[in-house]
């Protein structure tokens, strides 16, 4: 009898060792499943660590941009202010001109001129005047009327 626990003995040992080595199996591959796992996950962050740089630096180019656009359009602005007051000068130099010749035409009226006054008060009228005032056509013969 002894043979045979022995036997048994040998065959519960050998049954031991087996469910042993296949746990140890089982366990390495739990790890393996593990690890690549945790290899896709930690590509999974990698990727989605990279997308937030990717979006991070294009939201900073866009704000880049704007800053740009708002830097050109206040040159241009200030440009076309530039432009403005050299053009405001320019006619009040052409106007301060303009009263300087006419307050030299005035000045005097000789006795002719005030003689034709006299005479023909409508021939007085200066055409450009008449025109600003909206006294247009002056001798026109439209009358369609």
């Amino acid at each position: 009898m002894r043979v045979e626990r022995s036997t048994k003995e040998q065959v519960a040992a050998q049954l031991a060792s087996l469910v042993a080595q296949n746990e140890e199996k089982k366990k390495k591959e739990e790890d393996e499943e593990d690890f690549i796992h945790q290899e896709n996950l930690e590509d999974v962050v990698r990727a989605k660590d990279e997308e937030r740089r990717r979006k991070k630096e294009e939201r900073r180019a866009k704000r880049k941009r704007k800053q740009q656009q708002k830097q050109q359009q206040r040159k241009h602005q200030q440009e076309g202010d530039d432009e403005e007051e050299e053009f405001t000068i320019k006619i009040q130099k052409r106007d301060h001109v303009v009263k300087e010749e006419h307050t030299i035409k005035q000045e005097e009226p000789t006795e002719n001129e005030s003689a034709q006054e006299e005479e023909e008060p409508g021939a007085a009228i200066d055409p450009n005047i008449a025109l600003m005032m909206g006294f247009g056509g002056f001798g026109g013969s439209n009358k369609n009327r």
